[in-house]
């Protein structure tokens, strides 16, 4: 698993070139990109036996993020923000 903080001055990069740089890496099957300011993530999970990806937005803080056996709360990425 790979997560990145996305920043407002980096959020072009971090979208076009290290979000393909993660995605070629053999082995990673989820990136987890996590808004700075405000309660909002995206799981992107490679589709298992492709080179293919999905991804799923997360909005509100009481939702149950899961990623094979690690499983927590949106919110408690953001405890002492």
């Amino acid at each position: 698993m790979a997560a990145k903080v996305i920043s407002p001055s980096s959020r072009n990069r971090d979208f076009s070139e290290k979000l393909q740089g993660y995605k070629s890496i053999p082995g990673l099957d989820h990136i987890l990109y996590i808004e700075q300011a405000q309660p909002f993530v995206i799981l992107f999970e490679r589709i298992p036996g492709t080179h293919r990806w999905k991804s799923t937005d997360y909005d509100n803080g009481e939702q149950l993020l899961e990623m094979g056996v690690v499983r927590f709360r949106v919110g408690d990425l953001y405890v002492q923000v």
